[in-house]
């Protein structure tokens, strides 16, 4: 798969939306930042999700699994 977001610039607090597009026979599993798959993305829809910048550089990690 892969993913787009709507900036490559983050100021602080604001929001970014990352668009992800898994190959075909999958779909997303997880949208994260950081090294915690806890700090989840708030997900918009099954392809959008949103990040709210933070003061840090963080990494968004996006893992896609099998649709059957």
């Amino acid at each position: 798969g892969s993913a787009t977001a709507n900036s490559l610039v983050a100021y602080r607090g604001n929001q970014i939306v990352v668009t992800c597009v898994p190959s075909d026979g999958y779909v997303v599993d997880a949208v994260y930042y950081g090294s915690d798959t806890d700090d989840e993305l708030e997900k918009i829809d099954a392809t959008h999700y949103a990040y709210k910048a933070t003061d840090s550089n963080e990494t968004i990690h996006i893992t896609f699994k099998s649709a059957t």
